[in-house]
């Protein structure tokens, strides 16, 4: 929708393999809705991106290996300049803690093997200022550039499963 009134259903356009999956990241980075991760039976680690009009399959085959990515990614400017981030998320055992950044959907470079949390799939990243949040299960960690995190939990946070978070700068 243009105005938020009149809608069209474009389900017919998007490729079964973005329609059957679910708990994938979506995001907007540089004018394009990204589709990252997810599961549907397995969990996935392609990535697609829709200009408005065409999807294209940007990886069959991300790094970061499958898992699905539902609230733990995020554009963040680290100072080159922003990106996307994968930022840990759930899959086969052991959960994957690490961190991974692209700016094409199709090249991606880990910043760390392990971010220091010590939740898995329940927790979010988001952005605000300079820094990565990511937060799940009472922990708060954040990071200027995805590589050197710091643990902020705050004093009395409850512990939340499941969790989304949002930022706007």
């Amino acid at each position: 929708s243009s105005d938020g009134v009149t809608w069209t259903d474009v389900t017919a356009s998007v490729p079964a393999a973005v329609r059957t999956r679910y708990n994938q990241g979506m995001l907007v980075y540089n004018n394009r809705l990204w589709v990252i991760g997810g599961y549907n039976g397995a969990y996935l680690n392609d990535v697609w991106s829709y200009d408005g009009t065409t999807w294209t399959m940007m990886t069959a085959a991300a790094p970061w290996g499958p898992r699905a990515t539902w609230n733990q990614v995020t554009v963040h400017d680290d100072g080159g300049g922003s990106k996307i981030w994968v930022v840990g998320a759930a899959g086969p055992a052991p959960q994957p803690r690490d961190v991974w950044w692209s700016t094409n959907g199709t090249v991606w470079t880990q910043t760390t093997a392990n971010g220091g949390w010590t939740f898995t799939d329940e927790g979010c990243a988001t952005s605000l200022g300079s820094r990565i949040y990511v937060i799940g299960s009472g922990q708060v960690f954040s990071s200027a550039d995805g590589t050197s995190w710091v643990n902020e939990n705050p004093v009395g946070l409850p512990s939340r499963g499941r969790i989304d978070c949002s930022a706007i700068n």
